[in-house]
């Protein structure tokens, strides 16, 4: 076993066997070694106020940043200080390419006249391309900087993320906010809408984007709610063939609302919540889409029906009033769908007569009957709608003798 001196003066044992040369790795047969190596990079010394941030591509620096920095500055050691990457600018200030939390602890900790750098020789494309391929496997690097980074390098799939959300009016931030601290259009699902224009095209995206661009007060355009917007346009192409009166549609409404009733519904039934409100804003959107085709198969209540509608009202502990209107108040859907299933199970009504009775689109009430359905596994709840049931057979039986 040989001994080596470390810098500092001390001892370091040297064990050959924990240690390993670097190998090559085999290239596949179509892969070759670049024969473009660009220019060789420069080692040099520069004082802090020679280097600057190009806020193209770079991110700001965030509470954890300035905590970094503060570490840095309290426990500074030569040791753990990796060079700066820089390009020059104009002969005399450099960008920073990667290591801008590394300099500002050094001009922080205000004892260190300069800063150990490496130079290269790269314009803000290739400054911005360099800083995706050093940070880009860092989880400190968030999807929205590694898109920002992406535009500045002219990155293809950056380019579509950019003329989708251009096209749609939405701006895709540069660093996290709280939900209620964004503005209108704004949105952090960089990554998730590369991924939907990937699995389902562009133009799908851009018109769920659209369409919520317009019902968007701030901080509504989330995951779960673009997701949805978007797998509704892709399923169901009768509503989003026709482009205005689908973002007209999808921007008339009160997502809101819907998110609200998708997490009182998830209280009893055993899905996601964003399967939940994708299928209530599938529903809501074949209601505002087609309340013609709906309305051209709609007469007037007879008696008879008036009798059933008031009849079930009373089953569900809801006014007549409470049963017809299109609130989406959580607790008044509940019943809705309730009486829906009554009507369907207990009854023996079609799906699409009960939606000429409500003046509701045929999938409508089908959601609502799968929704009870997936409610009846709770045994209280089951208990409940057995006895309604007998209760609505009664309700047809004392009609029908009448």
């Amino acid at each position: 076993m040989a001994r080596a001196c470390g810098r500092r003066g001390r001892d370091m044992s040297f064990d050959a066997s924990i240690y390993r040369p670097l190998v090559p790795v085999p290239l596949l047969p179509d892969e070759e070694p670049s024969s473009n190596l660009g220019t060789p990079p420069k080692f040099l010394w520069l004082p802090p106020a020679r280097l600057l941030v190009d806020m193209r591509y770079q991110r700001e620096i965030g509470d954890r940043g300035r905590k970094n920095i503060r570490n840095i500055v309290e426990n500074f050691d030569w040791g753990r200080f990796t060079p700066v990457v820089v390009a020059p600018i104009d002969g005399w200030y450099y960008a920073i390419i990667d290591g801008q939390h590394r300099s500002t602890g050094v001009l922080t900790h205000g004892g260190i006249p300069e800063v150990p750098c490496i130079e290269v020789d790269a314009d803000c494309a290739m400054q911005a391309r360099a800083f995706i391929h050093i940070n880009g496997s860092v989880t400190k690097v968030t999807p929205m900087q590694i898109y920002h980074a992406g535009i500045s390098a002219r990155d293809p799939d950056a380019l579509k993320i950019d003329q989708v959300v251009t096209a749609a009016g939405i701006t895709i931030l540069k660093y996290p906010k709280q939900q209620n601290d964004r503005k209108p259009g704004e949105t952090m699902c960089a990554a998730l809408i590369g991924r939907l224009i990937g699995l389902h095209g562009a133009r799908a995206v851009r018109l769920a984007l659209t369409g919520l661009k317009k019902a968007d007060f701030g901080g509504l355009i989330t995951a779960p709610v673009i997701r949805g917007a978007v797998e509704v346009a892709v399923s169901n192409p009768s509503l989003s063939r026709e482009e205005g009166p689908f973002i007209d549609a999808l921007g008339s409404i009160r997502h809101d609302s819907l998110i609200m009733q998708a997490e009182a519904e998830r209280l009893v039934d055993r899905r996601p919540q964003t399967l939940i409100y994708r299928d209530l804003l599938k529903a809501e959107m074949v209601r505002r889409i087609a309340p013609a085709k709906v309305a051209a198969v709609v007469e007037a209540h007879t008696p008879a029906e008036l009798a059933l509608i008031s009849g079930l009202a009373a089953l569900v502990d809801l006014s007549t009033e409470e049963l017809t209107a299109e609130t989406r108040k959580p607790l008044i859907s509940h019943k809705r769908f309730q009486a829906f299933y009554l009507l369907h199970t207990a009854i023996g009504r079609s799906l699409s007569s009960i939606g000429v009775l409500f003046r509701m689109d045929r999938t409508s009430i089908a959601h609502a009957v799968k929704s009870v359905e997936r409610w009846r596994e709770d045994d209280k709840f089951d208990a409940r709608i057995e006895g309604l049931a007998t209760r609505a057979r009664c309700l047809v039986s004392e009609e029908a003798a009448a």
